[in-house]
């Protein structure tokens, strides 16, 4: 009864919303691939073959499963939400076969049997185990966490949680709190094994010149508003040396461009080719840990006029001082795991910046139980 209501759900909303997301999509790209690739199939066809099926949600997601990627020996098939982590995964794995997650009552029919099912992070969809499970696959949660802000919101939701969880076969959580709530929300046993991020160290597939003086800042990641807030932050610090800004998505090279230009001179990367001005954009995606290799400073962005964060495993790996803002949400389990991060906010990131010239370097408190996923991923296939 309960799948009959909950479908029935899911499509008077998909019908309801539909008309008004395609309308959106005419002007906004994402809507677009929303709209056409999960919700309506636009070559999206299903899986051909019958292999581990691993879903994750975005662009650092699709990093994140390396490990997991690397360690199966036969057919793989990914599933992700966003259009970034589409060409991520695709780029990592040319070999496996790399789809949009459908929408929640369009799975039951695009589902095939799998081997087994593997979701990452945060991702608890309903459909996406009942469906899998149903077709005889063996289900598993990897580095499972329930987010900070979240907490109240799925306690109310517990009911569906626990049908949820009634379709998982194996949970593992990133960290003790994780465990306790995913147990509290319906979870029959979760075992801790650590955040997976921490068993990944990035790898430099070009190498920059370093100059040879001077500190080179590397504004991480950056959403809207984060961009002008970082530059002049660096500039009133009084650390001299270079900035690269790296904004977080590419929609947003030609705008914050546009912004920046006005008042500073900024070199855009694409048509340098260098690093060699004082300030750059970069607008290329993918060459993050590049930055890092030749940066003294990562200031992380998504966390200071959002609450998201981003990764502060690589440039750690890498050798940089790290601030960010206090918004790590999204990346709290992985900030938990670093001694040395220097935060910041909007008002005082100028302080922070000129003290991280001089900090200590982070360092890692932990290491990834990298028997125990070894075990784990032994269970699961």
């Amino acid at each position: 009864m309960f799948n009959f209501f909950y479908l029935f759900l899911s499509w008077s909303l998909y019908l309801v919303f539909l008309p008004f997301l395609l309308l959106a999509s005419v002007y906004d790209k994402k809507i677009r691939v929303f709209v056409f690739k999960r919700m309506l199939l636009v070559k999206n066809p299903p899986f051909t073959k019958k292999g581990v099926w691993i879903h994750c949600a975005s662009f650092g997601e699709a990093r994140a499963v390396f490990t997991i990627v690397s360690s199966i020996g036969g057919d793989v098939n990914i599933t992700v939400a966003t259009k970034a982590g589409f060409d991520e995964a695709r780029r990592l794995y040319p070999n496996a076969q790399t789809r949009y997650l459908p929408f929640e009552n369009l799975l039951p029919f695009w589902t095939r049997e799998q081997k087994a099912l593997i979701v990452f992070d945060a991702e608890l969809w309903y459909e996406l185990f009942r469906s899998a499970k149903k077709r005889g696959a063996k289900t598993a949660l990897f580095n499972a966490r329930v987010p900070d802000k979240s907490v109240k919101t799925y306690r109310r939701f517990r009911f569906l949680f626990f049908r949820i969880f009634s379709f998982v076969d194996h949970i593992y959580a990133q960290g003790g709190i994780d465990k306790e709530r995913l147990l509290e929300l319906g979870a029959k046993k979760a075992d801790i094994l650590g955040n997976i991020k921490l068993a990944q160290k990035p790898k430099i597939k070009r190498l920059f010149d370093k100059p040879p003086d001077g500190i080179v800042t590397v504004a991480a990641s950056t959403h809207e508003g984060e961009e002008r807030l970082i530059l002049e932050a660096w500039r009133e610090s009084g650390i001299g040396g270079k900035i690269l800004i790296a904004p977080r998505h590419s929609d947003r090279f030609s705008s914050v461009y546009s912004e920046l230009k006005k008042d500073c001179g900024v070199a855009l990367f694409s048509e340098t080719k260098n690093l060699e001005a004082s300030v750059v954009l970069v607008d290329q995606l993918g060459i993050l840990n590049e930055l890092y290799a030749i940066a003294d400073i990562a200031v992380l962005g998504g966390s200071f006029t959002l609450t998201s964060g981003h990764n502060p495993l690589e440039p750690l790996f890498l050798g940089c001082t790290i601030v960010s803002g206090e918004g790590i949400e999204h990346q709290r389990s992985l900030f938990d795991e670093i001694e040395g991060v220097i935060f910041a906010n909007k008002y005082n990131l100028k302080e922070k910046i000129r003290l991280a010239q001089k900090a200590e370097k982070p360092r890692l408190k932990n290491s990834f139980d990298c028997a125990g996923f070894e075990r784990a991923l032994k269970n699961v296939l």
